[in-house]
């Protein structure tokens, strides 16, 4: 009797645990060189590209426990898209947070994870903006733009060119094949890993951080006080502009030829 009153709370425990969750699944024919969005606040970020000509979205939205499992019915992907483009955006219901929040006495309801599995065609352009994510990302051959706010993780095989623009982050980014690359960051970690750069000009400041050049003979300019630094150099015909900006972070670059 034991036994079986063990297994059905097993069962029943098991069930509850999974319960508190939901997912979403959705594809998008899209026609090359179409642009993809995705606008999403705490959870995983992973995409990769094949040679196809479909969007595919997997998501699974979740609390941690002990959270209050009620921020999983609130919070929506909403999808905006054509041929030319996909929108995603994670939406959160403002007027159904108010009441939940009203119920609580000093507490503040705790967004969701929302972790993304995405598949792009690899000749799409990709922008993400992001709070608290983990980036694994395997970048289509299109420009690419990211915003993150405390995030961090990889961008890889990067062709086009580069927005990366992070408050408290860190991330390892990987470049094929330069083009145009600007960066900003407030007390960041950025670490670059560049291939085949020839032509190029590379413009840096920063403010009580740290500018690190491997690959590239480089001069720096300070102010009186040493804290501010300052670069500009050309390599080649110029071509191509690195422009970096950090405030209190780190941005490194190490060119492979």
């Amino acid at each position: 009797m034991k036994q079986k009153f063990l297994m059905l709370a097993i069962i029943f425990l098991g069930s509850w645990a999974w319960a508190f969750e939901k997912t979403y699944e959705k594809t998008f024919e899209v026609d090359p060189g179409a642009d993809f969005y995705l606008s999403s606040h705490k959870g995983t970020i992973k995409i990769n590209t094949d040679n196809g000509h479909t969007v595919r979205i997997s998501a699974r939205i979740y609390v941690e426990a002990g959270e209050d499992d009620r921020a999983i019915e609130y919070t929506e992907i909403e999808a905006d898209a054509s041929r030319n483009y996909v929108r995603i955006k994670v939406d959160y219901h403002q007027k159904d947070w108010k009441s939940l929040w009203s119920g609580l006495v000093g507490n503040e309801v705790q967004l969701p994870f929302i972790d993304f599995e995405i598949t792009l065609p690899n000749d799409l352009n990709l922008s993400l903006n992001s709070h608290k994510s983990q980036f694994e990302v395997n970048a289509p051959a299109g420009e690419v733009r990211i915003e993150s706010h405390k995030g961090t993780g990889y961008i890889r095989q990067v062709r086009n060119n580069l927005i990366l623009e992070s408050h408290k982050g860190a991330f390892d980014v990987e470049i094929l094949e330069m083009r145009d690359i600007r960066v900003d960051t407030h007390k960041g970690e950025m670490n670059f890993r560049i291939q085949g750069a020839q032509d190029f000009t590379l413009l840096g400041s920063t403010h009580k951080g740290d500018l690190i050049v491997h690959g590239r003979d480089v001069s720096y300019k300070s102010d009186e006080k040493g804290k501010d630094l300052r670069l500009h150099e050309r390599f080649g015909k110029g071509t191509h502009r690195i422009t970096l900006d950090t405030h209190k972070g780190t941005i490194e670059l190490n060119f492979v030829d």
